[in-house]
């Protein structure tokens, strides 16, 4: 089993891009429009940073970007997003029930 943060691959820059909007605050639709790519095209580069990465959500995508400090000095995800990452990701370890969480200080 992997380790956490252990990608199976690099990122690839476009997939960095993508993930970097989404913590941004935009939708895959507002992202589509203004990469002029398909929204298949969106999704397919966020499974594969997942994949990347090894999360299995765009959340988690997103929360693994952050710790692993990939957002660039001028990026910090919206408000929006930093709610709803530290609500999905509360949720999900009290689900899994995990007594140890290291996200904390990136949410």
């Amino acid at each position: 089993m992997r380790a956490r943060g252990e990608a199976v691959r690099p990122m690839s820059d476009k997939e960095l891009q993508v993930v970097r909007m989404l913590a941004d605050g935009m939708q895959v639709k507002q992202i589509s429009n203004r990469l002029g790519i398909s929204v298949e095209a969106v999704s397919m580069r966020l499974r594969r940073a997942a994949d990347a990465l090894g999360t299995a959500t765009s959340v988690q995508t997103v929360v693994e970007v952050m710790r692993l400090g990939l957002l660039g000095p001028t990026s910090y995800p919206a408000p929006r997003v930093r709610r709803e990452v530290a609500d999905r990701h509360s949720s999900t370890c009290a689900l899994l029930r995990n007594p140890v969480c290291d996200c904390a200080g990136h949410l």
